[in-house]
């Protein structure tokens, strides 16, 4: 069974006054399974920053229920995944009833849930999920958003995206209707490889090419995500970024400690 390690690190960017990203983790004491939860939100002055932090403890909560085993059934897997982003949304939808001045907040989601040599992932927006495996870096979600589908649909090319003036535009957010329908992927996972989960901010600023160049050599991942965000910042993150490394190593390999969430650089 790989052992997995897990860090993250979340910032404000250059020029947002709140930060409106949420982050968690957890790693498994035997390091055989771990969980990876990470929201951006919208809506608005604090709005977003809510609907971030209720969804991540929603989702933190409901999938408590995998945590003590590494043999539960891909089926059970996807049904819990469903489930904490279905409670997630409710919880959302509960607290813009309550507080009319939070009336359009929402967030995006990705999650990871990571038993063995398999990686299940969710996700709802445009925060994403890469896998960065022998010097590639592969995007495994596709972004719930207008240029997406303008994309999909042959309306535009690659290189016109930059010129669509509502390209952030998303067409799924987690808050933003009675109900939400989350992509899943499942996946293998290999000894060397690291999935990286992160907020739009990341790719905005830091082109996904020079990633490795940033998390090379033998560093940490806590360092790595570090790396990532100091890049992120030097290139003038307008966005909030934020960043959490899950890592692969064989049996016999030692990894690190998990550092827990409040820990991380915020």
């Amino acid at each position: 069974m790989l052992k997995v390690q897990a860090a993250g690190a979340t910032d404000a960017g250059n020029r947002r006054r709140y930060n409106e990203d949420a982050i968690d983790w957890w790693v498994a004491d035997d390091k055989g399974s771990a969980l990876a939860v990470l929201a951006d939100g919208m809506g608005g002055y604090e709005g977003g920053e809510v609907a971030s932090h209720l969804a991540v403890e929603a989702c933190m909560a409901v999938l408590g229920q995998l945590k003590g085993a590494n043999d539960h059934s891909p089926a059970v897997i996807e049904a819990t995944l469903s489930d904490a982003i279905a409670h997630a949304n409710r919880r959302i939808r509960d607290a813009r009833r309550l507080d009319g001045d939070r009336s359009r907040m929402g967030t995006t989601l990705v999650l990871a849930w990571i038993q063995g040599e398999e990686a299940y992932i969710a996700h709802v927006g445009d925060s994403r999920c890469y896998r960065l495996s022998g010097g590639r870096v592969e995007q495994l979600t596709r972004d719930d958003t207008v240029v997406q589908k303008m994309l999909d649909d042959g309306s535009i090319r690659s290189e016109d995206v930059s010129q669509v003036p509502f390209r952030n535009i998303l067409t799924k957010a987690v808050g933003a209707e009675s109900a939400v329908t989350p992509t899943l992927r499942r996946l293998p996972v290999m000894a060397g490889d690291r999935l990286l989960l992160c907020s739009d901010g990341l790719p905005g600023a830091l082109s996904p090419t020079e990633w490795h160049g940033v998390t090379g050599g033998k560093a940490s991942l806590a360092t790595q995500a570090r790396n990532l965000i100091a890049a992120s910042l030097a290139q003038e993150a307008n966005d909030n970024v934020s960043v959490i490394l899950l890592g692969f190593d064989s049996p016999e390999a030692q990894g690190q400690p998990h550092q827990p969430s409040e820990n991380s650089e915020r």
